[in-house]
């Protein structure tokens, strides 16, 4: 099967101090406050693999944890920090895609190239059914959820810095929060059939014009599932979890074993289905993959995994040319071997890719 992207991905935490000057006054971020910070890295993969990104990553961030940042970056906003991580962090000649997550629901990913993308993530509580689907599929019953909504914004077409358009994401969003919030969603105009693609698409209308350089909205009605929509395509990925055994790429003697805990991310891309409105059934995709679960989850991965550094790149390969048949729809694999380190696996034409957010 031809692969279009080999991608390595990398997170580190980093605990520091920081003052932002030139915010206006009583701004809460103007004194001095601290944060833990989420670092992401994504660049082309190396012959080090996934473990090497990540050593690279702790290497380059290592002298400001725990300090204070405008010690080391004039003027650390998130965007300033992802800057100078860009230039510090040595992964040969291509240029990395970095996050920096200084809070829960704010999120910043600079892309090679210069571009900025600010994500703000909203939450909201509320009930719907499926009119879509057959009279026996669980949606059809009336339900709920805990709704998580990120809103994605290209800085570049926008004059304000990060601090200001994370406050501009939240005043255009709050209106839809008072619409959206603990109702039936089946009862608001445009959302009849609330799926979480139409849901995304609803959202994207509505913030479109208020929002310059909106680029996309996530929506996630579980922590495990969630849809992506640009204003043209739908995306839509699916979690899973497997606990295996491997052989130790590190070991000092022959036949050494040790454990994985495998995060594994199943991204699918499709117009949408109108009459259903979705673009797969995330019950469909968990069923898809369950036979593989049944060869991977609490097994000895020999087979698949050679005792190499890029081992976490032959199993999405296999398991990119698996699931291929069952998921013709599927357009990436996302496969982490730790909670730092991991790869990505695109097919040719498909949405690239940013560090931040999840999809």
């Amino acid at each position: 099967m031809d692969y279009d992207l080999f991608h390595c991905f990398a997170r580190r935490r980093v605990n520091a101090a920081r003052r932002i000057d030139g915010l206006p006054t009583g701004h809460r971020l103007g004194g001095v406050h601290g944060h833990t910070f989420h670092i992401t890295a994504m660049t082309a993969l190396t012959g080090q693999g996934p473990a090497g990104l990540e050593q690279k990553l702790a290497l380059c961030v290592a002298p400001l944890d725990f300090g204070f940042l405008p010690d080391h970056i004039d003027h650390p906003t998130d965007e300033h920090i992802a800057g100078w991580i860009q230039t510090r962090l040595n992964t040969g000649s291509a240029v990395p895609h970095v996050g920096v997550r200084s809070a829960p629901d704010w999120n910043t990913t600079l892309a090679p190239g210069g571009r900025l993308v600010v994500c703000h993530v909203f939450e909201f509580d509320a009930s719907h059914w499926l009119p879509g689907v057959p009279d026996d599929h669980q949606c059809a019953r009336l339900h709920g959820h805990h709704f998580s909504v990120a809103i994605n914004v290209d800085a570049s077409a926008s004059s304000a810095d990060t601090m200001a358009l994370y406050s501009r994401i939240e005043a255009a969003w709050r209106p839809l929060q008072k619409e959206l919030e603990n109702n039936c969603l089946n009862d608001i105009p445009g959302l009849e059939n609330p799926t979480s693609e139409i849901i995304s698409r609803w959202i994207f209308s509505r913030l479109k014009g208020q929002l310059p350089g909106l680029a996309y909205i996530n929506v996630c009605e579980t922590r495990n599932a969630g849809c992506k929509f640009d204003g043209e395509t739908f995306s839509i990925w699916k979690d899973q979890r497997f606990e295996s055994a491997i052989p130790n790429p590190a070991a000092s003697t022959p036949n050494q074993v040790t454990g994985r805990g495998y995060q594994l991310r199943i991204v699918l891309q499709s117009p949408l289905e109108e009459t259903l409105g979705w673009v797969y059934d995330f019950g469909d995709v968990r069923r898809a993959f369950e036979p593989y679960m049944q060869q991977l989850d609490h097994r000895y991965l020999e087979q698949f995994v050679p005792g190499e550094n890029d081992g976490c790149l032959e199993l999405a390969k296999w398991l990119m040319n698996e699931l291929s048949t069952p998921l013709p729809k599927l357009q990436r694999i996302e496969l982490f071997e730790s909670p730092f380190a991991g790869v990505i696996l695109s097919k040719p034409g498909a949405q690239p890719r940013l560090a931040y957010p999840m999809i």
